[in-house]
């Protein structure tokens, strides 16, 4: 309870959210994650409990099944959103929770050409799925989208404090430090050079 406070207090609420989600579906999307794939749903229904309306009650489902989530990844594996969120964090100093929240829509886009089944069974597990897999990921990006706002968590790099001038000066360096980052061998496509600019230009922002 303790931790919801202070979370609640330091305006910092989604931040277990966007840092669990991304290794569940990471570490679901690698490998088969068993019976933590339905801590994505279990999220999503506690969701509202992590926002300024929610109670402070509620919100221990919220951090326990993050906790669940990280003991899937620690099995599983990351991925790309991960590892360009430490890239992006150890030079730009922004939380890692909220650089998982810009960049975790793009990655799932980027990575559904070889994904979408499993992101598909995400989704529906969530309660976003479709009648089709390409429906449900689209659904489940959607949704991604929506849970963002909710939060009130920033849609770009630039809306996080970071100068979009200084990304594409210090590109090669990102690149370099996300392609090399152990997380980036678990991404369900091997990541490439291309990718990774791709993701940049669509998360970064203007000035």
């Amino acid at each position: 309870m303790e931790v919801a406070r202070v979370a609640e207090k330091n305006n910092i609420t989604g931040f277990e959210f966007l840092s669990g989600i991304p290794g569940s579906v990471g570490g679901a999307v690698r490998m088969n994650a068993g019976a933590f794939k339905q801590s994505i749903g279990d999220k999503m229904e506690n969701l509202t409990a992590m926002t300024g309306n929610g109670d402070l009650a509620a919100r221990l489902p919220m951090h326990r099944a993050a906790t669940l989530a990280g003991m899937a990844f620690s099995q599983a594996g990351l991925g790309l959103c991960h590892a360009m969120a430490h890239a992006l964090g150890g030079m730009f100093h922004v939380a890692h929770g909220k650089l998982n929240a810009i960049l975790l829509p793009s990655v799932v886009a980027t990575n559904a050409h070889v994904a979408g089944h499993q992101y598909a069974e995400l989704a529906r597990a969530a309660g976003m799925g479709g009648s089709a897999d390409t429906i449900a990921v689209r659904n489940l990006r959607n949704g991604l989208l929506r849970l963002r706002r909710e939060l009130n968590l920033p849609e770009t790099l630039a809306q996080a404090g970071v100068d979009p001038r200084a990304v594409w000066q210090n590109v090669e360096r990102i690149v370099e430090a996300t392609l090399s980052d152990p997380c980036s061998k678990d991404n369900p496509m091997e990541p490439e050079a291309f990718l990774v600019r791709r993701i940049l230009e669509e998360v970064t922002g203007r000035v």
